[in-house]
C-alpha cells in the first residue's frame, strides 16, 4: 500500500531484510513485528490515509488487539501459502466484534 500510493519508492522485503515497518534491531534479526508501527500514505487527490501495522505473531495478540481500539477499519491480511491459519481467524472474529458492538 506505501509503494502503491508513493510514500516509498519500492515494496519492503523479508528477503532482503527490508521490511518498512520493523525498526527495532530485535524485529529485525527476528523478521517479524514485536510492536505496532503508525504508517502514513499521503495522496493528493483524498488526503491520504493512516494505517497501523501490527504484529502477526501468536505470542502478540493483545498488542494487535490494543489497535483495533483505535481505527475505523480492520484488513487482516491471510497468508498466500498458509491459508487462514487459527490466529487469522481470532483477529477477523475480534475485528468483527468490535465493528458490530460499535
Amino acid at each position: 500500500m506505501l509503494a502503491q500510493s508513493g510514500a516509498i519508492r519500492s515494496k519492503g522485503s523479508l528477503a532482503r531484510a527490508r521490511p518498512v515497518c520493523d525498526f527495532d534491531p530485535q524485529e529485525k534479526d527476528l523478521l517479524h513485528s514485536l510492536d505496532a508501527a503508525i504508517l502514513r500514505a499521503s495522496r493528493p487527490k483524498d488526503g491520504g490515509s493512516t494505517s497501523i501495522d501490527t504484529p502477526g505473531y501468536p505470542d502478540f495478540l493483545g498488542r494487535s488487539l490494543c489497535a483495533l481500539e483505535a481505527v475505523e477499519t480492520a484488513v487482516i491480511v491471510v497468508s498466500a501459502v498458509n491459508g487462514i491459519e487459527p490466529m487469522t481467524q481470532r483477529m477477523m472474529e475480534f475485528a468483527k466484534a468490535r465493528v458490530c458492538a460499535g
